[in-house]
Protein backbone atom coordinates (compact mmCIF):
# COMPACT_ATOMS: atom_id res chain seq x y z
CA UNK A 1 0.00 0.00 0.00
CA UNK A 2 1.54 3.37 -0.84
CA UNK A 3 2.56 6.14 1.63
CA UNK A 4 2.14 8.77 -0.72
CA UNK A 5 -0.30 11.38 0.04
CA UNK A 6 -1.93 13.67 -2.49
CA UNK A 7 -3.53 16.47 0.24
CA UNK A 8 -6.94 17.77 0.18
CA UNK A 9 -7.79 19.43 2.75
CA UNK A 10 -6.37 19.49 6.85
CA UNK A 11 -8.75 21.08 9.78
CA UNK A 12 -8.78 21.33 13.47
CA UNK A 13 -10.70 18.60 15.54
CA UNK A 14 -11.77 20.28 19.08
CA UNK A 15 -10.86 20.03 21.62
CA UNK A 16 -7.48 18.95 20.98
CA UNK A 17 -5.27 20.37 18.31
CA UNK A 18 -5.04 18.26 16.21
CA UNK A 19 -4.73 18.21 11.80
CA UNK A 20 -6.98 15.64 10.48
CA UNK A 21 -6.03 15.36 6.40
CA UNK A 22 -8.37 13.87 3.99
CA UNK A 23 -8.34 12.96 0.47
CA UNK A 24 -10.09 10.53 -1.74
CA UNK A 25 -7.33 8.15 -2.11
CA UNK A 26 -5.62 8.08 1.30
CA UNK A 27 -6.17 9.54 4.81
CA UNK A 28 -3.68 10.56 7.02
CA UNK A 29 -3.40 11.68 10.83
CA UNK A 30 -0.70 13.43 11.62
CA UNK A 31 1.46 11.71 8.78
CA UNK A 32 0.87 8.42 9.81
CA UNK A 33 -1.49 6.22 7.39
CA UNK A 34 -4.89 4.84 8.00
CA UNK A 35 -5.61 1.60 6.87
CA UNK A 36 -9.28 0.21 6.52
CA UNK A 37 -9.86 -3.41 6.28
CA UNK A 38 -12.76 -5.84 6.50
CA UNK A 39 -13.88 -9.18 6.58
CA UNK A 40 -16.71 -9.82 4.04
CA UNK A 41 -18.85 -12.97 3.05
CA UNK A 42 -21.58 -14.31 1.02
CA UNK A 43 -24.46 -15.86 3.03
CA UNK A 44 -26.76 -17.95 1.33
CA UNK A 45 -26.66 -15.38 -2.04
CA UNK A 46 -26.63 -12.31 0.11
CA UNK A 47 -22.97 -9.63 0.16
CA UNK A 48 -22.28 -9.44 3.98
CA UNK A 49 -19.61 -7.76 6.10
CA UNK A 50 -18.70 -9.27 9.59
CA UNK A 51 -16.36 -6.64 10.56
CA UNK A 52 -14.47 -3.99 9.92
CA UNK A 53 -10.52 -2.43 11.27
CA UNK A 54 -9.46 1.23 11.15
CA UNK A 55 -6.14 1.31 12.21
CA UNK A 56 -2.60 3.02 12.50
CA UNK A 57 -1.25 0.08 14.44
CA UNK A 58 -2.39 -2.93 15.39
CA UNK A 59 0.15 -4.48 18.12
CA UNK A 60 -2.84 -5.46 20.53
CA UNK A 61 -4.75 -8.93 20.47
CA UNK A 62 -8.25 -6.57 20.94
CA UNK A 63 -9.00 -3.03 19.38
CA UNK A 64 -8.52 -0.12 21.26
CA UNK A 65 -12.50 1.15 20.30
CA UNK A 66 -15.44 -0.71 19.15
CA UNK A 67 -18.07 1.21 16.91
CA UNK A 68 -21.53 -0.26 16.67
CA UNK A 69 -23.29 0.97 13.78
CA UNK A 70 -26.82 -0.28 11.92
CA UNK A 71 -25.31 -2.16 9.10
CA UNK A 72 -22.70 -2.30 6.52
CA UNK A 73 -23.58 1.09 3.75
CA UNK A 74 -21.68 1.86 0.72
CA UNK A 75 -17.83 0.79 1.44
CA UNK A 76 -16.82 -2.02 -0.28
CA UNK A 77 -14.32 -4.25 -1.10
CA UNK A 78 -11.33 -3.20 -3.03
CA UNK A 79 -10.62 -6.44 -4.80
CA UNK A 80 -11.08 -7.01 -9.09
CA UNK A 81 -14.73 -6.15 -9.66
CA UNK A 82 -15.37 -5.92 -6.01
CA UNK A 83 -15.77 -9.90 -5.25
CA UNK A 84 -16.66 -10.86 -2.22
CA UNK A 85 -15.04 -13.81 -0.22
CA UNK A 86 -17.01 -16.64 1.21
CA UNK A 87 -17.30 -16.38 4.48
CA UNK A 88 -14.93 -19.28 6.40
CA UNK A 89 -14.15 -18.51 10.45
CA UNK A 90 -11.26 -20.88 9.98
CA UNK A 91 -10.02 -18.43 8.08
CA UNK A 92 -9.48 -15.06 9.18
CA UNK A 93 -9.01 -13.36 6.19
CA UNK A 94 -9.59 -9.26 5.51
CA UNK A 95 -8.92 -7.64 2.65
CA UNK A 96 -8.73 -3.45 2.05
CA UNK A 97 -11.72 -2.00 2.01
CA UNK A 98 -13.08 1.79 0.60
CA UNK A 99 -14.24 4.22 3.34
CA UNK A 100 -17.03 6.31 2.82
CA UNK A 101 -18.31 9.35 4.94
CA UNK A 102 -18.93 7.40 8.06
CA UNK A 103 -16.26 5.87 8.12
CA UNK A 104 -14.36 8.79 8.11
CA UNK A 105 -15.77 10.67 10.63
CA UNK A 106 -15.46 7.57 13.07
CA UNK A 107 -11.56 7.59 11.82
CA UNK A 108 -11.66 11.66 12.84
CA UNK A 109 -11.67 10.19 16.55
CA UNK A 110 -7.83 9.44 16.29
CA UNK A 111 -7.12 12.35 16.14
CA UNK A 112 -8.19 13.69 19.56
CA UNK A 113 -7.30 10.50 21.51
CA UNK A 114 -3.61 9.29 20.01
CA UNK A 115 -3.54 6.52 22.16
CA UNK A 116 -6.87 5.21 20.11
CA UNK A 117 -4.78 3.22 17.19
CA UNK A 118 -7.19 0.74 16.57
CA UNK A 119 -11.10 1.36 16.26
CA UNK A 120 -13.07 -2.04 15.46
CA UNK A 121 -16.81 -1.20 13.60
CA UNK A 122 -19.24 -3.69 14.13
CA UNK A 123 -22.87 -3.89 13.02
CA UNK A 124 -26.49 -5.01 14.20
CA UNK A 125 -26.58 -6.14 10.52
CA UNK A 126 -23.96 -7.96 8.51
CA UNK A 127 -25.90 -7.44 5.39
CA UNK A 128 -24.25 -4.88 3.04
CA UNK A 129 -27.37 -2.25 2.03
CA UNK A 130 -26.68 1.06 1.60
CA UNK A 131 -30.45 2.10 1.21
CA UNK A 132 -32.20 2.46 4.96
CA UNK A 133 -35.57 1.66 3.37
CA UNK A 134 -34.64 -1.59 1.57
CA UNK A 135 -32.39 -2.67 4.64
CA UNK A 136 -36.02 -2.27 7.20
CA UNK A 137 -38.15 -4.37 4.48
CA UNK A 138 -35.17 -7.10 4.39
CA UNK A 139 -35.06 -7.83 8.05
CA UNK A 140 -38.96 -7.39 8.54
CA UNK A 141 -39.33 -10.50 6.59
CA UNK A 142 -35.72 -12.49 6.75
CA UNK A 143 -35.80 -15.77 4.94
CA UNK A 144 -33.94 -19.11 6.85
CA UNK A 145 -30.78 -18.39 5.11
CA UNK A 146 -30.51 -14.92 7.02
CA UNK A 147 -30.99 -15.91 10.49
CA UNK A 148 -27.75 -15.34 11.68
CA UNK A 149 -27.18 -11.78 10.16
CA UNK A 150 -26.27 -10.66 13.01
CA UNK A 151 -23.25 -11.14 15.28
CA UNK A 152 -25.03 -10.54 18.44
CA UNK A 153 -27.38 -13.49 17.91
CA UNK A 154 -27.10 -16.45 20.30
CA UNK A 155 -25.64 -18.44 17.76
CA UNK A 156 -22.92 -16.31 17.09
CA UNK A 157 -21.97 -15.70 20.71
CA UNK A 158 -18.29 -17.20 20.56
CA UNK A 159 -17.79 -15.06 17.70
CA UNK A 160 -18.62 -11.65 19.67
CA UNK A 161 -16.44 -12.42 22.54
CA UNK A 162 -13.86 -13.24 20.56
CA UNK A 163 -13.80 -10.06 19.18
CA UNK A 164 -14.84 -7.80 22.39
CA UNK A 165 -13.17 -8.74 26.11
CA UNK A 166 -14.94 -8.14 29.14
CA UNK A 167 -14.76 -4.43 30.09
CA UNK A 168 -13.79 -2.97 26.88
CA UNK A 169 -14.88 0.62 25.47
CA UNK A 170 -17.84 -0.13 23.03
CA UNK A 171 -19.41 3.17 21.45
CA UNK A 172 -23.41 2.59 20.59
CA UNK A 173 -23.50 4.73 16.81
CA UNK A 174 -26.45 3.10 14.95
CA UNK A 175 -29.13 6.01 14.63
CA UNK A 176 -32.60 6.89 16.11
CA UNK A 177 -34.15 4.50 13.95
CA UNK A 178 -37.39 2.64 15.71
CA UNK A 179 -37.45 0.01 12.72
CA UNK A 180 -34.16 -2.08 14.26
CA UNK A 181 -35.53 -2.08 18.05
CA UNK A 182 -34.89 -5.83 18.10
CA UNK A 183 -31.67 -5.42 16.76
CA UNK A 184 -30.44 -3.52 19.03
CA UNK A 185 -32.01 -4.63 22.11
CA UNK A 186 -30.56 -7.88 21.34
CA UNK A 187 -27.34 -6.10 21.23
CA UNK A 188 -27.39 -4.49 24.27
CA UNK A 189 -28.52 -7.45 26.33
CA UNK A 190 -25.31 -9.48 24.43
CA UNK A 191 -22.97 -6.83 25.22
CA UNK A 192 -23.74 -6.29 29.05
CA UNK A 193 -23.65 -10.22 29.72
CA UNK A 194 -20.23 -10.37 28.27
CA UNK A 195 -19.51 -6.82 30.09
CA UNK A 196 -18.74 -4.78 27.97
CA UNK A 197 -18.43 -0.43 28.99
CA UNK A 198 -21.48 0.40 26.89
CA UNK A 199 -21.18 4.36 25.63
CA UNK A 200 -23.94 5.81 24.65
CA UNK A 201 -24.45 10.01 24.12
CA UNK A 202 -28.54 9.41 24.65
CA UNK A 203 -30.61 9.08 27.54
CA UNK A 204 -32.73 5.88 25.74
CA UNK A 205 -30.43 2.77 26.22
CA UNK A 206 -31.48 1.93 22.84
CA UNK A 207 -31.21 5.24 21.13
CA UNK A 208 -27.87 6.65 19.90
CA UNK A 209 -26.70 9.24 17.28
CA UNK A 210 -25.31 8.12 14.39
CA UNK A 211 -21.52 9.91 13.17
CA UNK A 212 -23.36 11.53 10.42
CA UNK A 213 -26.25 13.28 12.33
CA UNK A 214 -26.71 16.76 12.37
CA UNK A 215 -26.20 18.06 15.77
CA UNK A 216 -26.48 21.02 17.33
CA UNK A 217 -22.59 22.68 18.03
CA UNK A 218 -19.93 20.22 16.50
CA UNK A 219 -22.20 17.38 17.03
CA UNK A 220 -21.77 13.50 17.46
CA UNK A 221 -17.71 14.08 17.67
CA UNK A 222 -17.52 16.39 20.49
CA UNK A 223 -20.14 14.10 22.00
CA UNK A 224 -18.10 10.87 21.64
CA UNK A 225 -14.89 12.39 22.80
CA UNK A 226 -17.24 14.12 26.11
CA UNK A 227 -17.11 9.99 27.14
CA UNK A 228 -14.04 8.92 26.14
CA UNK A 229 -12.24 11.54 28.15
CA UNK A 230 -13.90 9.71 31.48
CA UNK A 231 -12.27 6.27 30.11
CA UNK A 232 -8.89 7.00 27.78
Amino acid sequence: MSLVTIFGWAYEIYPIQRTFVFNSKNMEINGRQVHFCAKYYVLGTTKCRKLLNIFIERNEEKPDLTVVMMNPGSASPKTPNNTYVIGDDENDLQITSSKDATLSRVSSLMTAFPQVKWIQVLNLSDIIQPTSINFYSLIDDLPCELQTHSIFCHQRDPELRNLINPGSPVLLAWGMSKRTEKLKEQAVNRLSVIGANILNDHDDRLSCYHPLARLVGNGWRVNAIRMFNKIF
